[in-house]
């Protein structure tokens, strides 16, 4: 070979390594561009996509407003994992704000619209189809549809997720399409829509690899950008929430837990919080002069005054129990309180079947004398309750027992000796106690409820709700329940707690009612 034929061949071997390394190259280039297109389908497919080329990212963006810090009165989130945290600090924090439902809750407690657009039921009230809204997607981009609602619910059913006591009537669900999922039941449940406003309800994305303890990955409008156990929250918003006209109206929201009301009422006062939760009538002078705006909220949390009615104890005798709530002075104990309302039943407002019952059984000592003078005053009567509940409502109870001419002890003790001695061994006369729970009204009617009341019409109104096949009818049997269980006196029904809020100026959209448990935090903002 001459020196010229070996030039060219030199020359051909660089042009053909060059074509290699430009093929190479173009392929490679090609290969990303189709791994990066089918990861943006795989997780939120165009919307994805234009959420890139837009900057909506799932960081707080762009969208303005300032960050809000909440004082929260009461026992903060030790764990992020709502699956198996049955508190209701995780509950109160994370559902409706990181977590979405399947249907959602208003604030008044009723059910609406949440990641289903609507819903419909059988007539005989065992069959629930819901409509999922469009678009949706979970924080990290994937899609969320009807297959990621049934697992979800599947899911909390298998493996005992908090809340799955809600889906015991579960017979089976499925989704025939991709929008729409359908529950069947064992037996009618027309409270299922609001049940599912719960933890029942809650989906999850099943595909993700999430360290529930320390992370929270939902459809909401916020992610959780830090988290201290026991101490504080933050939330962020997510810029690129599938649900624009739900988008967070601050950057973020830090929630900051206090064990005392009045402590979270001088966070605010001293500008330290923006706003708080469940602060303490006697705080809300301070409040007030610092600039800061209480407002009053409704809840579902009740304070009874309960009577054994076992048939060894003098209150087995339903005039006994009817006299007695004539005695007690409850606007007494309202006004004392300075965050309570007059009950008169056990249905709160803001549950179905409410009915006001405040006129039942009013304060008058000439009524009781009418019912109660027959039986005499020989009777030392014994009132035990949980020292939880504060030395201010016994004292106020016995007192009215005493103005009236009953010799009474009083024994403030521990909740386990409280459960221990009246739940258990049932050795009391009177007790007063809690019960802070929404649709709880047919507990009261069980035999197996620890005052002992036992009464067969009421039996069958409680049953009649639980067959209820529809809303109306449902709301119908409870109230007539209500009605029942007031007349006969199961217990004295001495308040519902109405919690005060504080927020300071430029403040808006703090939620007022059943922060306890539903504090979503979308629609707060400072100015």
């Amino acid at each position: 070979m001459n020196r010229h034929s070996a030039h060219r061949a030199a020359s051909r071997t660089r042009d053909s390594l060059r074509s290699l390394l430009v093929f190479v190259v173009t392929l490679a280039v090609l290969a990303g561009a189709v791994w990066g297109g089918w990861t943006i389908m795989r997780r939120g497919g165009l919307a994805a996509l234009r959420g890139t080329l837009t900057g909506e990212t799932n960081g707080s963006g762009d969208a303005g407003g300032n960050p809000v810090t909440v004082a929260v009165h009461g026992a903060a989130p030790q764990s992020l994992d709502i699956r198996t945290d049955a508190s209701s600090a995780v509950e109160q924090a994370l559902i409706g704000n990181v977590y979405e439902t399947l249907v959602g809750r208003d604030q008044n407690n009723r059910a609406m619209p949440g990641l289903a657009a609507s819903w419909d039921v059988s007539a005989d009230g065992l069959t629930y189809t819901f409509r999922l809204r469009s678009g949706m997607r979970f924080s990290n981009g994937d899609v969320l549809d009807a297959q990621d609602v049934v697992r979800s619910l599947q899911r909390t059913v298998s493996d005992r997720y908090a809340g799955a006591s809600d889906l015991t009537g579960l017979a089976s669900v499925s989704n025939p399409d991709a929008a729409t999922v359908t529950v069947t039941l064992l037996s009618p449940d027309a409270a299922l829509p609001w049940r599912l406003s719960g933890r029942a309800g809650i989906v999850y994305d099943l595909d993700a690899q999430t360290d529930y303890a320390a992370a929270a990955l939902g459809s909401g409008p916020f992610t959780v950008s830090g988290f201290s156990p026991g101490s504080s929250l933050t939330l962020e918003r997510d810029g690129a929430y599938w649900n624009r006209d739900g988008r967070a109206a601050s950057p973020s929201v830090t929630l900051r837990y206090y064990d005392d009301g009045a402590a979270a009422a001088d966070a605010v006062t001293r500008g330290e919080a923006d706003a708080a939760t469940d602060v303490p009538a006697a705080s809300l002078d301070a409040l007030r002069g610092a600039g800061a705006t209480p407002a009053q909220g409704d809840s579902t949390r009740k304070v009874l005054l309960g009577f054994n009615a076992r048939a060894d104890s003098i209150f087995s005798e339903v005039r006994l129990r009817q006299g007695m709530r004539y005695v007690i002075d409850r606007q007494r104990i309202i006004d004392a309180n300075g965050a309570a309302a007059a009950l008169g039943g056990p249905i709160p407002s803001l549950d179905p079947g409410y009915e006001d019952l405040t006129g039942l059984y009013p304060h008058d000592t000439a009524k009781a004398h009418a019912l109660l003078d027959y039986f005499g005053y020989r009777y030392r009567l014994r009132l035990v309750y949980p020292a939880s509940l504060g030395t201010q409502v016994g004292d106020l109870v016995a007192g009215s027992m005493r103005d009236f001419g009953y010799d009474v002890t009083v024994s403030a003790v521990d909740d386990a000796t409280w459960r221990e001695q009246v739940t258990e061994r049932h050795e009391f006369d009177l007790t007063i106690f809690p019960m802070d729970a929404s649709h709880d009204v047919t507990e009261l009617a069980s035999p197996d409820f620890f005052l002992g009341y036992t009464d067969s019409v009421a039996e069958g109104l409680a049953a009649a709700v639980r067959a209820s096949a529809d809303e109306a009818a449902y709301e119908t049997n409870l109230r007539a329940l209500g009605r029942r269980l007031s007349e006969n006196a199961i217990a004295d029904f001495l308040y519902v707690e109405r919690p005060w809020s504080a927020s300071r100026a430029g403040v808006t959209g703090m939620p007022l009612n059943r922060t306890d448990v539903f504090l979503p935090l979308a629609g707060l903002a400072r100015a």
